[in-house]
């Protein structure tokens, strides 16, 4: 059986998304499920999208076989054995993990090697293409807000990754070379267009309730 078929047969059964508590928006997982089909299927490289909604209590449902202990963790320990964790129950490689802890309000980067993802590539991704959309201060995420980020981050990661592969990715969003900022705006839209369904879809629910 040649490369391409096992590739392909593999990426039926692979994952994209890991979101056990449901926290993207339907749209979002579709969109990463299509691009990280197709950039595995071109490249061989596993691109995912990991949503945690409270590190601390993720780590509890894991098993024990770790080297660290689970234990009256902190959110940073935690984090870290998370990551290990992640990293030991990868069964494809090469790999690239975006990894966002809701609770903590941080994103880290898992990754098999540094050979096509590097720091300086990472970095673009999280400062021009996530950052922007990160809510200030104190507010916490909301669905839209965190399917957007990773929406932003994902489509900008998997376009890195199939560049380094001199390969081109029909399914991603197009874009001009204008920078971050242009594409941010494209899941700002999608993000706002979302807030202002579930206003109209609350005001008009509302209205049907006081008849």
């Amino acid at each position: 059986m040649s490369l391409g078929l096992l590739i392909a047969k593999e990426t039926l059964s692979v994952q994209f998304t890991q979101d056990n508590d449901h926290v993207l928006v339907p749209k979002t997982k579709e969109f990463i499920d299509r691009l990280g089909a197709e950039l595995l299927e071109k490249t061989g490289f596993l691109l995912k999208v990991v949503v945690v909604e409270d590190s601390q209590h993720a780590i509890s449902t894991l098993d024990k076989n770790l080297d660290i202990p689970t234990d009256s963790l902190d959110s940073v320990a935690a984090r870290e054995v998370y990551k290990q964790y992640l990293q030991n129950s990868a069964q494809h490689t090469p790999y690239a993990m975006i990894v966002m802890y809701i609770k903590d309000k941080k994103i880290d980067f898992v990754l098999s090697d540094r050979d096509v993802f590097d720091k300086k590539l990472e970095e673009r991704v999280y400062f021009e293409y996530m950052v922007p959309l990160l809510p200030k201060g104190n507010d916490n995420p909301t669905q839209p807000q965190i399917s957007a980020i990773l929406f932003n981050g994902y489509s900008e990661a998997a376009d890195l990754i199939a560049q380094y592969y001199g390969k081109s990715l029909a399914l991603n969003i197009p874009r001009d070379e204008s920078g971050g900022r242009e594409f941010v705006k494209i899941s700002m839209l999608f993000m706002l267009s979302i807030l202002f369904g579930v206003v109209i879809f609350v005001y008009v629910t509302s209205k049907f309730f006081k008849k």
